[in-house]
C-alpha cells in the first residue's frame, strides 16, 4: 500500500486551503436586511430618472448602503453646503463681513474735504441702505466733499452666474451677486389697479426715483389674465401685463439688472439726504492704504447666521456671498467664476481630505445648471465636518425635520421628529437630500440621495426621500459586511 510523504500530505492540504478560499471569494456576498430594503426602495426608480445615493455610519466608517455614489449629479441647492463649510474652514463661524469707510486724512474742522475716499466692501448680503446711511452719517457736519468715491472689494465677477437660467433671473431668489449687495439687490414694486396713469395700472418702486423709476404697461381689464413682466431699460423698470379691476395692490420684489450702479446711486442719494454736497465720481477701484483712517464701519451677523439662514432657508444670495468669502481669502483680486470654484475646491481639499477633482463648482447657490457632484463627495465632505470644533455650530445651521425651514414637513411621525438634520435641493427635474441622520441608538448616519432627469413629480421622489431616512433611523442590528457600491 503507498502512502504519501509527510511534505506531500502538508502541501494537498495548503492546496485544499488555497481552493476554498478562492471558492469562498467567488461566492457573491449575503445582502443585508438594510441594504434589500433600500434596493427595493430605489432600484425600480432606475427606470425613469438617474439615481444616486450613499450612506456611511460616521461613527464606525461602516459603508451602509451605495447605489452609483460616485455617479455626478446635479445637486441643485445641496451645494450651498460646499459654500458654507469652506467659509467656516478659512474665515471662522464667528466672522464677519465688514463695510468700511475709509480716508486717507482726517475731515477738515471746517470747510469742503478736498481728497479720495474709500468704501470698501465686504459682500454683506445683510447690507441695508439703513446702514449705508449709518456710515455716512460720519461724514454730517461737511457741507461738501471734492474727490472720487472707489469702491473696493477683494472680488468683483459677472452679477449672473454662469449656467443660470434666464427665467430664474427675473425672480427674487436669483438677485445679482456682488460684493455691492444692498437690500438683497432687489426692489420692492407696487401695482396699484385703482390708480390709472395714462390708461395703465400705477406701479412704483420702494426706491427714491434718483436712484430707479418704475414705467407700467400694465392694462387694466376684466379680462386681463392676470401676468405680470417685468425688464430692466437703464435704470427704469418696465412692467407690462393686465390686472383685473378691484384685484387690490399688489406688492412684490424683484432682482435689479446692475449692482453697481445701484450701488453708486444709493450713495449720492444717502450724501443728498445728509445734506453733503460730492463733486466727484463714484469708480470701482483699490486706492486705500495702510494709513487710511477707518471712520465708519458696519458689520454683518457672524458667518454662522448667514449661514443658517442660506442653509435652513435655502437663501441663494447668502449662499454666494459664503462662497466668494471664501474663495477671495488670501486672494487680493478675484474675477471670475470659475477662478472661485477652483479656490473652493483647493479649500475642500486642503481642510476636509475631500477630492472635488472630478466635480464641477460653479457656483455656491446651486443655481447653476452646470454643478456637478457625487453623493459620495457630499458624505465624504459631512463625514469630515464632524470631526471640525466647529461641526456644533455648523450642524445646527441645517434644517431640521419639525422646525422652521426647508425641512419642516419632513418625516412629520413622532417617532423621527429632529432626527433628520440637512439639506434639501431642488429645481426642475432635480431633487436632492443630505445631511445626518440621529438614530435612537445613538448612531450618526451621513447620507446623500440625489434623483435628476425624472418623469414624475419632485413630491413623488420627495416621498421616496422620506422612506430612504425612516429605513435607515430604523433598521436593526449591524450592517454587516457591505456589498460593492451597485
Amino acid at each position: 500500500m503507498f502512502l504519501p510523504s509527510c511534505s506531500k500530505v502538508i502541501f494537498l492540504k495548503n492546496r485544499v486551503k488555497v481552493g476554498l478560499f478562492w471558492m469562498l471569494l467567488a461566492l457573491p456576498l449575503q445582502a443585508t436586511p438594510i441594504q434589500t430594503a433600500l434596493d427595493a426602495l430605489l432600484l425600480p426608480l432606475q427606470r425613469d430618472s438617474l439615481v444616486a445615493a450613499y450612506a456611511v455610519d460616521v461613527g464606525t466608517g461602516q459603508v451602509l448602503y451605495g447605489l452609483q455614489p460616485e455617479r455626478l449629479m446635479l445637486p441643485s441647492s445641496c451645494e450651498k453646503v460646499i459654500a458654507a463649510l469652506a467659509a467656516f474652514a478659512v474665515k471662522g463661524p464667528e466672522s464677519t463681513l465688514d463695510t468700511r469707510l475709509l480716508l486717507p486724512q482726517p475731515l477738515p474742522k471746517e470747510g469742503p474735504y478736498r481728497g479720495p475716499m474709500a468704501l470698501r466692501l465686504g459682500g454683506d448680503p445683510t447690507l441695508k441702505t439703513a446702514h449705508l446711511k449709518q456710515i455716512f452719517s460720519a461724514l454730517k457736519g461737511l457741507e461738501s466733499w471734492e474727490g472720487p468715491l472707489y469702491l473696493e472689494a477683494p472680488w468683483n465677477v459677472a452679477p449672473v452666474g454662469p449656467g443660470w437660467m434666464s427665467e430664474d433671473l427675473l425672480e427674487k431668489y436669483a438677485a445679482p451677486i456682488s460684493p455691492a449687495i444692498l437690500d438683497g439687490n432687489c426692489v420692492g414694486v407696487r401695482i396699484d389697479p385703482s390708480m390709472i396713469d395714462q390708461g395703465c395700472a400705477r406701479a412704483s418702486v420702494a426706491v427714491a426715483p434718483a436712484i430707479f423709476k418704475a414705467q407700467s404697461r400694465i392694462i387694466v381689464s376684466p379680462q386681463a389674465h392676470g401676468a405680470i413682466h417685468s425688464k430692466w431699460q437703464g435704470t427704469t423698470l418696465v412692467l407690462s401685463g393686465s390686472i383685473r379691476p378691484g384685484s387690490g395692490v399688489q406688492s412684490f420684489s424683484l432682482p435689479i439688472a446692475d449692482p453697481q450702479v445701484f450701488i453708486a446711486r444709493s450713495v449720492r442719494q444717502v450724501l443728498q439726504e445728509l445734506g453733503i454736497v460730492h463733486k466727484g465720481p463714484i469708480c470701482w477701484g483699490r486706492a486705500s492704504g495702510p494709513s487710511w483712517l477707518c471712520v465708519a464701519a458696519h458689520s454683518s451677523p457672524p458667518l454662522a447666521k448667514i449661514a443658517a439662514t442660506a442653509l435652513k432657508k435655502s437663501d441663494n444670495l447668502r449662499a454666494e456671498a459664503l462662497f466668494f468669502t471664501a474663495a477671495s481669502t488670501g486672494s487680493r483680486s478675484l474675477d471670475t467664476w470659475d477662478a472661485a470654484g477652483k479656490n473652493i475646491q483647493d479649500i475642500i481639499k486642503k481642510h476636509y481630505q475631500v477630492d472635488l477633482s472630478k466635480a464641477v463648482i460653479s457656483d455656491g447657490s446651486g443655481l447653476s445648471r452646470f454643478n456637478l457632484i457625487s453623493p459620495k463627495n457630499m458624505v465624504d465632505l459631512l463625514i469630515s465636518a464632524t470631526k471640525k470644533p466647529f461641526f456644533t455650530v455648523f450642524k445646527k445651521s441645517l434644517a431640521h425635520n419639525g422646525e422652521k425651514g426647508t425641512l419642516q414637513y419632513r418625516l412629520g411621525e413622532p417617532q423621527y421628529l429632529k432626527r433628520l438634520y440637512g439639506k434639501t435641493g431642488a429645481m426642475t427635474g432635480s431633487c436632492c437630500l443630505e445631511g445626518y441622520l440621529q438614530r435612537k441608538d445613538g448612531r450618526c448616519i451621513a447620507f446623500a440621495l440625489f434623483f435628476s432627469n425624472y418623469k414624475n413629480s419632485a413630491t413623488f421622489y420627495r416621498k421616496h426621500q422620506d422612506a430612504f431616512c425612516r429605513e435607515l433611523l430604523t433598521f436593526q442590528g449591524g450592517a454587516g459586511a457591505p456589498l460593492t457600491p451597485h
